[in-house]
C-alpha cells in the first residue's frame, strides 16, 4: 500500500521518490517480524519434542479452544 502513497507536499514526494526510505523501513520490520516468529515456532516445536521424549502428556502440548469458539451462535 505504501508504493501508492500519495503526498500533497510535492517536496515530500518527491524526496521519498527518490529514497522510498518509509517503504525500506517498513520492509525491514516486516522481515524482523517474520524471523521472530519462525524463532518462535521453531521453539515451540523443539518444546513438544522435548515433552514427547520427557514422557509427557501430548494433550499438554496444544492449545486450549478460545473462549470465542466455544460460543454457540
Amino acid at each position: 500500500m505504501k508504493q501508492q502513497q500519495y503526498y500533497s507536499d510535492p517536496n515530500v514526494a518527491l524526496r521519498e521518490q527518490n529514497s522510498r526510505k518509509d517503504l525500506d523501513d517498513s520492509q525491514a520490520k516486516i522481515t524482523a517480524k517474520q524471523q521472530d516468529v519462525d524463532r518462535d515456532k521453531q521453539a515451540v516445536s523443539e518444546l513438544e519434542d522435548a515433552l514427547r521424549k520427557a514422557g509427557g502428556d501430548p494433550g499438554w502440548a496444544t492449545a486450549p479452544p478460545s473462549a470465542n469458539n466455544s460460543i454457540a451462535n
